[in-house]
C-alpha cells in the first residue's frame, strides 16, 4: 500500500454534531446553501426527479467527503438525521418555489 492509500484508509469518520453546534438542528446556517443549490437546479431546468436524487445523493455522500476532505468544509461535524431532513426539505422547497416563479414570470 502506498502513502496515498494509507492516508485514504486512515481517515476517521468525524463525530456527529452535538446540541448547540452547526449540523445539529433541523435548520442551521448551512441550510441556505442547500436551498440555493435547489434554486439553481430549477434555474437550470433540471427535472424534479433529478433535483430529488441530487439532494439524496449529496446527503448520502457528504459524511464520506467530510471524512476524506474535512478541510473543504467550514464545519466538518456530521449532520444529524434532522439536519439532513431539513437540508433536503429546504433544497426541494427552493427548487419548486423557483420553478413556479419562473413559470409565472414566463407567462407574462
Amino acid at each position: 500500500m502506498d502513502e496515498t492509500d494509507e492516508r485514504m484508509t486512515d481517515r476517521r469518520m468525524p463525530r456527529v454534531a452535538k446540541k448547540g453546534e452547526h449540523n445539529y438542528p433541523l435548520i442551521d446556517k448551512y441550510t441556505t446553501v442547500h436551498a440555493t443549490v435547489g434554486a439553481g437546479m430549477a434555474l437550470a431546468d433540471a427535472p424534479p426527479w433529478m433535483a430529488f436524487v441530487a439532494t439524496l445523493v449529496w446527503e448520502t455522500a457528504e459524511p464520506h467527503m467530510k471524512a476524506r476532505m474535512p478541510e473543504v468544509f467550514p464545519c466538518s461535524t456530521l449532520d444529524t438525521p434532522q439536519n439532513k431532513i431539513g437540508d433536503s426539505i429546504a433544497f426541494m422547497v427552493a427548487y419548486y418555489a423557483t420553478r413556479k416563479a419562473r413559470r409565472s414570470h414566463s407567462k407574462k
